[in-house]
């Protein structure tokens, strides 16, 4: 899922600017950013947001020695300006997620809590010195633990409010139609243009693949088992033949190819693979191919297996409501700026030109 107001929460995003940090830990005296609804929000979750925005104005800049507060880096707005609007807004999406889970009444589910203490482990396992620099810098572990934790909230906010039983829940034929849209389902036979150890084919080579597929397309349609095919295609890859005891065992095998559900938007794909695919009925084959492979395939019935329909509904969500949501994660986040009180002497003592200077030693 790709949200606009999602809180980036990946420690490597800041890991050259805490890197090189060595100042005193006197910038934790001033423990909150602001009040809403009577809750103070730890600094901490503030100087991330500030972090993240100086991290991010920094490679956005062309030239690496210019310095990056009097730059302009983005619609006119020159980096000081820049990073003090992302800073805040980073705060006021933080409490728009916050406030509206809690409004829905949701509970974050236990393995999202254990993700989000297994994240937290591993980084400080991995980034030991990153995290004292943090802490140095006034983001404590709790504040980056209550960061983590949103990014948890935001996802599993979003999943739910469309689900079934949620506040806007998408319909049984909703989701067919979209699941229509991009995926389709085929047995596969890829034939590769490349030899085992990767290199393309050339000349003669090539063309003994391509007149081979050409066989196999035609025994497929004339009614030869696609387990049968498959596995000459897989002997021949290893430079083999399969025995009369080989294609026994095939035969009487329950182990069957199976059909796929395929992206038409994967680009590993011929180009022609939707046009193909869409050009026959149930149960017909069609080959396609380019310059890295052939591809033989049967159409199948997209919904003959419930279980992927299923497990790909949290994507299909995101395919038709992302925008939809982000509308709604926009407006609580404007109730967010009317109604939140920021602590001026935090403002002051992490403004934009020394908490540079600090993180940036």
């Amino acid at each position: 899922m790709s949200l606009k107001t999602k809180i980036a929460c990946v420690i490597m995003a800041v890991t050259m600017i805490f890197a090189a940090t060595g100042c005193s830990s006197s910038a934790v005296d001033t423990k909150t950013i602001g009040t809403y609804k009577n809750e103070e929000i730890p600094v901490g979750i503030y100087l991330y947001g500030m972090t993240t925005a100086i991290e991010n104005a920094s490679m956005s800049v062309e030239n690496k020695d210019a310095d990056i507060l009097d730059s302009v880096i983005e619609d006119d707005v020159k980096g000081r300006e820049w990073i003090s609007n992302q800073s805040q807004n980073f705060i006021y999406n933080f409490i728009a997620v916050e406030d509206m889970y809690n409004e829905l009444g949701y509970t974050l589910p236990t393995i999202a809590k254990e993700h989000v203490a297994d994240t937290l482990e591993q980084q400080k396992s991995y980034y030991a010195e990153i995290f004292e620099n943090m802490k140095k810098n006034g983001i404590s572990e709790k504040s980056y633990q209550l960061i983590l934790e949103n990014s948890q909230k935001l996802d599993d906010m979003f999943i739910k409010y469309y689900s079934e039983g949620g506040v806007a829940p998408i319909s049984e034929d909703e989701f067919k139609a979209q699941y229509a849209v991009n995926y389709r389902r085929a047995v596969l036979l890829p034939i590769s243009f490349k030899d085992r150890g990767g290199k393309p084919l050339e000349g003669e080579d090539k063309e003994n693949v391509s007149k081979l597929a050409d066989e196999y397309f035609e025994r497929l349609k004339n009614g030869e088992s696609f387990d049968m095919i498959a596995s000459e295609y897989m002997a021949f890859v290893n430079e083999k033949e399969l025995t009369d005891e080989d294609r026994e065992e095939i035969k009487n095998s329950e182990n069957k190819v199976k059909s796929s559900l395929v992206d038409v938007r994967n680009r590993n794909l011929p180009t022609d693979f939707k046009e193909a695919i869409d050009g026959v009925n149930e149960g017909e084959f069609f080959m396609v191919q380019d310059e890295n492979n052939i591809i033989i395939a049967k159409k199948a019935n997209l919904f003959e297996n419930e279980e992927d329909f299923n497990n790909m509904k949290t994507t299909l969500i995101a395919e038709l409501k992302t925008d939809e949501f982000n509308k709604i994660l926009d407006k609580k986040t404007d109730e967010v700026k009317d109604s939140f009180t920021f602590n001026d002497a935090s403002l002051k003592r992490y403004n934009v030109d020394d908490f540079y200077k600090r993180v940036k030693k």
